[in-house]
């Protein structure tokens, strides 16, 4: 399928950048991550951006995948998209298995909608996240550049624990 492509998306939040609005509210300083392939799944772009202080995780993930869709077809011309994404809601809303009662992620999904329609196909996955994890041909993480946008360094190695002997 010529147009086809596959995106991994991520958001970091930095919970040492924050702010309080008018209201009272705190929003924290996001920073979102996207890597492209093709559907051979060759390497194509990474993407990272500074999303500003958002609300939620779930808000600074809408941002990411909206940013991506916008970019895989306007940069890429991409015609039909596979995404990756670890925010189960944001999977289940677009699939329409669920929904948002806050009026703000409603917004968000009718952005994304907007972004998705004049794409030929369009499948969102859940996946695990991908923290931590190290790709054979070199190219970021999405969280890695997510965490980066952020202002955030790269996660620590997971510890190896040790199993202690029978007493």
């Amino acid at each position: 399928m010529v147009g086809a492509f596959h995106l991994e998306t991520d958001a970091s939040l930095n919970p040492a950048r924050t702010q309080r609005t008018a209201e009272g509210e705190i929003l924290t300083f996001a920073g979102g991550g996207v890597v492209v392939r093709t559907a051979g799944m060759a390497p194509v772009a990474t993407y990272s951006a500074e999303l500003g202080f958002v609300a939620t995780a779930t808000h600074a993930e809408f941002d990411t995948l909206a940013r991506a869709v916008r970019v895989a077809r306007a940069t890429h011309g991409a015609t039909a998209l596979r995404v990756r994404s670890d925010n189960l809601s944001i999977v289940r809303a677009v699939r329409g298995e669920g929904g948002f009662r806050d009026l703000s992620l409603a917004a968000w999904l009718d952005v994304l909608r907007r972004e998705i329609a004049p794409l030929e196909r369009f499948d969102l996955l859940w996946s695990p996240s991908t923290h931590g994890a190290d790709r054979a041909d070199g190219l970021p993480t999405a969280d890695a550049l997510a965490r980066s946008a952020a202002g955030l360094g790269p996660r620590s190695p997971p510890r190896k624990v040790r199993r202690l002997g029978s007493v």
